[in-house]
């Protein structure tokens, strides 16, 4: 599969603890022709998202690649949803804003909010991680931000 593909490329580039390999140019490479011939599926999306922990020095940029592609094709919270189901949903979004750099995307915050508020499910989150979201949506000045944001921090004050 596409993401088989992709994921032992990641792998290789875990294996050789460096940015600069032929496997990490490779790496990107492919999954940019994969974008670029809208050949990835929601599935593929979400398997790669649950892959970049092992590329940590590529991950940002891969999350960077992910939303665009997401709002390219058109995904809504139904079709991802329905894909993958609401607890995969919400880890495929919640990783996505924990790991990229800077979103401006503003449909791709809006798709995360309401798929994270229509099934408020963030259980698979520790502390820090909603730490790290929280923090990165302190400084956002959209309603859009601001609730999820808040979502966050709704969760935060439960533990």
């Amino acid at each position: 599969s596409k993401a088989g593909v992709i994921a032992l490329l990641m792998y290789i580039n875990r294996c050789t603890h460096t940015a600069k390999t032929k496997s990490n140019e490779f790496l990107f490479s492919l999954i940019k022709q994969y974008m670029d011939e809208g050949m990835l599926t929601v599935i593929d999306l979400f398997n790669i998202t649950q892959l970049i922990a092992m590329v940590p020095s590529t991950r940002d940029l891969i999350c960077e690649w992910i939303i665009n592609y997401i709002d390219v094709k058109g995904y809504t919270v139904d079709s991802i949803c329905e894909k993958l189901g609401p607890e995969e949903a919400t880890l495929f979004v919640t990783v996505l804003l924990k790991h990229a750099p800077e979103i401006k995307d503003q449909s791709f915050l809006r798709l995360a909010e309401k798929i994270l508020r229509n099934y408020n499910s963030v259980s698979h989150l520790t502390a820090l991680d909603t730490y790290f979201i929280i923090t990165k949506c302190k400084h956002f000045e959209t309603t859009v931000q601001k609730e999820l944001a808040a979502i966050f921090f709704g969760k935060q004050m439960k533990w």
